[in-house]
């Protein structure tokens, strides 16, 4: 392994060689994004387009594959989390 991948095992196990083992809560936004995709990864392209209805890149987004609207959808919700969370703590510690 190189270094950067011992690093990111330290900082991150329960998701290291494709394994996301849940823990029962989110402990900082790469744990939110793979509970997200856990939940929204499959959803049909129809699905996620109707859920970003509101965007004003939808029409871009329609040119997407299912797989990269639901990486852009998942990202956009732990944004949205992390933003709420800034927000209601008045701090950058996410």
């Amino acid at each position: 392994m190189t270094e950067a991948e011992v690093r990111a095992y330290a900082e991150n196990p329960d998701t290291f060689f494709g394994v996301v083992r849940p823990t029962g809560e989110v402990r900082g936004p790469l744990e939110l994004y793979n509970f997200t995709f856990a939940s929204y990864g499959k959803a049909s392209k129809d699905d996620l387009l109707c859920f970003m209805a509101g965007r004003s890149d939808i029409e871009c987004l329609r040119l997407l594959s299912q797989g990269e609207l639901a990486e852009i959808y998942c990202e956009s919700l732990v944004c949205a989390a992390l933003e709420r969370t800034l927000t209601k703590t008045g701090t950058s510690d996410a």
